[in-house]
Formats: structure tokens, sequence, C-alpha cells
């Protein structure tokens, strides 16, 4: 059975007596331009007759969004026949860009495959001139940024499954016909790793986790462990910022006071990457500024973060900060510091709604807990957040018979009236506005735990189910490559992704930082150690360069 498309009147539109049709309407990859000829279509832009025979010239400004003026020959209703396309390969068609995105190049040229004097060397850098341009038609399009990051982290993985491939242990004898990639049995097994290379994959959030135990190691317990998340949708200078790039008419010259609910989500639709790059900018700047210069929690030390993105795509920051002077909680004497070192940078109360109406404005606004389904997960009857929270006359290390979450080792000073706010630094409060969510550490085994369950979530069981389905499905004689491939394949189709998080993810934008660096060292025995056959392109260069 034949498919078939249909176009009727609603995808026409009559300028002056003239049918056209608008090719954005309708377009499912066909070849266009193929199935207007058979039509006779004529270009928007040529010169027709009107109905009183004088000649009239349809251009951009006098039929909008119009591609093609069909003919009067042609019905109210026709239907083209799809029976016999094929998909297109997205590694070997030329120009596959500019056939899946007309309305980004209208003229079919200047895309990724057009003939340059300087070659393009790096893919990420060419998308990156896309979406960093002052014409934001690249950038305000969600369908371009997913292709975009599809197809660069497609590359990424044949570059690094190549490079995983030429993985040998030292003990194999390497002779000159050894170099055939798929030669080596149980490469999969070992070079799992090839995955590292995908921002914001598994494999990549495992060695930040292996840094992160590292710097644990040699530093010792951290004493906060502070998450900050955004208020994009408050934000008066993000705002402002979306409002100065907006190519939404209804909404230019319009103030930050002029706006809605409804108009910021537009905005924020509209411009992910002015967004992440707030974000990315308002956090740096609130470290340098704030945090090191007004120490709201005491004198950092050293720093740890990475960025996660919530359910709604907007990103929020898992932090952990090592400052001087603080309680070790493994001792009897860090255990009686700590209430009194608490209670001088974090806080639950409500502040004077007269005497302090910024701070009762935000305590109220961005601290206060409102139940949601995310309470209630996994069928628990309480809010595994615990709130509200327990009364406690004064801050004090909770012991095995405290109520409340026992991965929380103290409670802090509450009253009824402060049952349902959450912890936070005022300075924080004041400089972030966004909620904060501030918990003294101070014992390695916690700090493990955060790292573990919040900084480096494992894969989803689905996801695991999905790669044990596909490597099963192959056959028996399959090679290195195609194993890798396909787990490539399951990896980056089973995922969700963001609009800001294909930011982050093209635009360079850090999804993790600190002040603290570390060096990779092997102490596997020699026999278990791997090389790193050279490729056939080097022995190439370097037999002929031996003959120059």
């Amino acid at each position: 059975m034949q498919s078939v498309i249909s176009v009727n009147d609603n995808d026409l539109e009559t300028v002056g007596g003239i049918r056209s049709i608008d090719r954005a309407n309708f377009d499912l990859g066909l070849d266009f331009e193929e199935i207007l000829n058979e039509l006779d279509c004529v270009p928007s832009e040529s010169t027709c007759e009107d109905s009183d025979g004088e000649s009239q010239v349809f251009n951009e400004s006098t039929v909008r969004h119009v591609d093609y003026i069909l003919p009067s020959s042609v019905p109210n209703r026709f239907t083209f026949s799809l029976g016999q396309c094929q998909p297109l390969s997205t590694f070997t068609t030329q120009h596959l860009e500019a056939k899946i995105f007309p309305l980004l190049f209208p003229e079919g040229i200047n895309d990724l495959d057009e003939k340059r004097k300087y070659t393009i060397h790096r893919l990420l850098l060419y998308f990156q001139s896309r979406l960093l341009n002052y014409d934001n038609r690249w950038s305000s399009c969600p369908a371009y940024l997913f292709w975009a990051l599809n197809k660069y982290e497609q590359e990424k993985v044949q570059s690094s499954i190549n490079v995983a491939l030429r993985i040998r242990q030292s003990p194999q004898t390497l002779r000159a016909g050894s170099t055939g990639v798929d030669s080596v049995p149980s490469v999969v097994e070992k070079t799992f790793n090839y995955m590292g290379v995908i921002r914001g994959s598994h494999t990549y959030w495992h060695k930040f986790k292996l840094h992160t135990l590292a710097v644990l190691r040699d530093k010792g317990a951290p004493t906060w462990f502070i998450t900050f998340s955004a208020a994009d949708m408050s934000w008066k200078d993000l705002a402002y910022v979306l409002l100065q790039c907006t190519s939404i008419d209804s909404l230019k010259g319009k103030s930050v006071t002029d706006i809605t609910a409804e108009d910021k989500r537009a905005l924020l639709l509209e411009q992910p990457i002015t967004a992440a790059r707030h974000f990315d900018r308002r956090f740096r700047s609130f470290v340098k500024h704030v945090v090191m210069v007004e120490e709201p929690f005491g004198k950092v030390k050293d720093l740890f973060w990475r960025v996660e993105m919530q359910l709604r795509g907007s990103p929020h920051i898992h932090s952990l900060w090592w400052c001087e002077g603080a309680p070790n909680l493994d001792t009897a004497e860090g255990l009686r510091e700590a209430p009194s070192f608490i209670d001088r940078y974090v806080t639950c109360r409500l502040p004077d709604e007269n005497t302090e109406a910024v701070l009762y404005q935000l305590v109220n606004s961005r601290q206060r807990h409102s139940h949601t389904h995310t309470c209630f997960k996994a069928g628990n009857k309480q809010c595994r957040f615990d709130f509200p929270l327990p009364l406690c006359e004064s801050t004090c290390i909770k012991t095995h018979d405290d109520p409340g979450n026992p991965s929380r080792m103290y409670m802090l000073k509450r009253t009824n009236e402060c049952q349902y706010i959450n912890a936070y630094n005022e300075t924080c409060l004041l400089r972030w506005k966004a909620n904060i969510d501030i918990q003294l550490v101070g014992s390695v085994q916690g700090t493990v735990n955060y790292v573990c369950h919040y900084m480096c979530k494992e894969e989803s069981s689905m996801l695991q189910f999905a790669v044990q389905q596909v490597l099963a499905s192959l056959p028996n004689r399959a090679t290195n490559r195609q194993q890798m491939n396909k787990i490539a394949n399951v990896l980056l189709s089973h995922r969700e992704v963001s609009a800001q998080e294909v930011a982050f993810r093209l635009c360079g934008l850090p999804l993790r930082g600190s002040t603290v660096s570390t060096v990779f060292v092997s102490t596997s025995r020699l026999e278990q150690r791997v090389r790193l056959l050279k490729s056939p392109e080097f022995f190439g260069e370097f037999f002929y360069s031996g003959f120059g």
C-alpha cells in the first residue's frame, strides 16, 4: 500500500487570484523540487499575469512565506505518491543540512557541505558559528539544535571507536598484518570508555566521579554540599537580555515589567542558547564576586561543581565546598562544635515582612516547600524530603531516635512558621535570587553518598536493558566495530536532552568545574596495560618521508 501526501486548500494561499504553496506546511524530506517541476509550478519570485492580464511580480514583500505558485491546471486537492521514496543517509547524503532545513537555507547554499576556500576541520566550530551568530535563525530553531547535537556526537563517537579499536594489551605480538581493527577479541568490554567523549554521557560522569573520589582522598571531607537552582521565569536580568535579542514581533520594544509569564516562556523557548549562556555567566560571576569576596559561608579553599538539567529543562548546579575552620564530624570535638558553626552560616527562619521585605519575599517564593508528585515517588505516603520538618528549639546533631531522614545528621532551630522553609544562607539568597539548598557535610562517608547519588547518577535500568537487547540481536560473528556502533546508537537514541543542555554541549559551556586537577596514572601490571596502534596514515607518512 502506497503512502500519499495530500495538499488541500489549507495548504494553499491565494494572492491576486494566483494560488501558491508554502513548502513549510508539508515538507517531509521529499524531493520537493522534482515534485513541483512535475506540476509545472513557478517560483514565487517570477513574473506572473494577474486576472486583468497585467504582469505582477511576486516577491517576499508581496507573498510572505510562499515558495512556489501553482498553475491553474492543478486541482484544489492533489496527492503525491511516496511509495518509491527512500530515506536519505545521514553520513553520505551531500547538502543534507540544507535539504532538512530549507527555511534556514532558502537558497540551498552555504551549508555544511558547501565548498569553501578554507576547509572546515572541526564540526563543532561550524555549529558554534551558526548558533552564536547574530542572525538567530539557527539558535531559535529547536529542530536544528537537536539535529546539530546528534550530527556532532555521531562524528565524535565514530572517531572514538576508531581509536578504541586500535587498543592492544602489552604482551600481544604485533605484526604488520595485525593492524586490522577487528582482529582482537573482547575489545568491547575493555573499551567501553569510548563513549566518554560524549559530554553528559554516563561514561563522561563516571570519569568525573573518579576525579571527585581522588580529590576526597587527598583533601578529606568537604564542608558544604550546595545546590543552586535557576529562576529563569523570575530573573529580571535574564528577561532583559532575552528581550534585547528576540525576533518575536509582539515582544519587541517591551520592557521587563510589561511582559507576562506566557511571554517569558515564549522567550525561553525561542532563545535556549542565550538562557544557557546567561546561567553559566551568572554562576561564575556569583562565585567570583560573592563567594570569594563576601565569604558568605566561610573562606573557601577548594570548589567542585557540576551542571545537571531539571525535568523542566533548566539547569541547576550541585557543588562541594571546602572551607577553613570547618568541624570534622567524624570526631567528638567536631560534633560539639558543629551546631554553632551551622548557625553561623545557615538558617531557616522566616524574615520580618516589614524590616526585611526583600529577604522575606525571596524566602517565601524560593525557599518555601510545596508538595509535588516527586515528593511521593515509589509509593511513599510521606514527603521524601521530610516536610513538614520537625520543630527544634536549637540546632543539634541528630541521634538514632530523632525523626526524619537518617542521612541528614543534624536538625536546624525551627519554629512552627518555618516547618516548610528549606535551609538557606541569607547572603547567597539575596545575591543569587533563586532556590538554594545548603547542607553541612563534614563526613567522608556522607560525601561519598552525595557524589554517587546526586552528582554521578547511574544509567537507567531501561537503558541497560536496551543495550543488552541490541547486543543479543547481533549475529555471533559480528565484528567489534559493529558491536560498538550498536551500543553507541542505543546510548545516543535513548536519552532525554533539553534545548538548554544542547546549548551547554554545543557551545562549549562547562558542565563541570574544579579548583583541583588530577592526573590519571595506570597502576595495572605491565602485562595488563594497553598500547595504541599507530594508524595506517601514520605509517604511510613515515615511510614516504624517508624517501623525501
